[in-house]
């Protein structure tokens, strides 16, 4: 399904009416911002083969560790990439 940005229907799906977002058909839900992509993609297919989070079955400090990792990239990292992705890709 294709969306203009900032129209109701994708405003009503999208709370900050940016990409990404997943629509989920099997359940219904709308899930926006990649990281919570993930982690909703995550919790949808545990325990069905190689589990996409490491430690969400079994071993906690495996899962602290890619929490961790996960939030040092979101303050540390994606500030200055976001920006340089966005010359490299949206500058004229």
């Amino acid at each position: 399904m294709t969306y203009t940005l900032q129209t109701p229907d994708f405003l009503s799906k999208s709370k900050w009416g940016q990409l990404p977002l997943l629509e989920d058909s099997d359940t219904g839900i709308a899930v926006s911002e990649s990281r919570a992509i993930a982690r909703y993609l995550a919790l949808k297919f545990v325990g069905k083969g190689t589990a996409l989070v490491p430690g969400s079955t079994a071993d906690i400090r495996e899962h602290a560790r890619f929490e961790e990792a996960m939030c040092f990239e979101s303050l540390k990292v994606d500030p200055h990439a976001t920006p340089l992705a966005w010359l490299k890709v949206g500058a004229p």
